[in-house]
């Protein structure tokens, strides 16, 4: 470790402290936690569990790791595992369904995350925290345009199921398939 002795006009004396080798270990030590989280987190959802797997992706603040557990897991675990998570993580979560939910592969699991985290949390919680609010405005205008894409198929498949029950089929053309 070195130091270095300054002096200025003002008759102040300044010891500076060589620490570059101590933020690089830091930096190191944290790359190599991060490594090792990683690798658990993705030995998780091979082992099939998703819960933790989801939970430590949550306490990493990474969204694909998350939003991976949450695909890999079975429908039916979806909702009791969103609702057993603390209220700070469904919050990350929250977050982290507003990101996905911009993308309309992704779309459908953010619905049904956000579908689970609504129906675990209290109005009450929900009108406290200004956080929810603002992450509950950017999910309206894209949940929308997914509502209205989903009706105007709807009223399309109406249509063609229409077209072919009033399709008659010739008879002649029924007899020369038999021949």
């Amino acid at each position: 470790m070195s130091m270095i002795l300054s002096c200025g006009a003002d008759a102040q004396i300044v010891c500076w402290q060589d620490v570059t080798e101590e933020v690089r270990e830091e930096e190191q030590q944290k790359m190599l936690e991060e490594v090792e989280n990683i690798q658990n987190m993705e030995n998780m959802i091979q082992s099939k569990n998703y819960t933790a797997a989801l939970t430590l992706a949550l306490k990493l603040g990474r969204p694909g790791a998350a939003l991976n557990a949450l695909i890999s897991m079975p429908s039916e675990e979806h909702s009791p595992t969103v609702s057993n998570l603390s209220s700070h993580r469904k919050l990350k979560l929250l977050e982290f369904c507003s990101k996905w939910n911009r993308n309309s592969k992704t779309a459908y699991i953010a619905q049904r995350t956000l579908h689970a985290i609504l129906s675990s949390i209290q109005l009450e919680d929900l009108l406290k925290d200004f956080g929810i609010r603002k992450q509950l405005e950017s999910l309206l205008p894209f949940t929308d345009r997914y509502r209205r894409k989903i009706d105007n198929l709807r009223i399309q498949s109406r249509f063609a199921n229409f077209a072919i029950s009033a399709v008659k089929v010739a008879p002649n053309y029924i007899e020369n398939e038999m021949e």
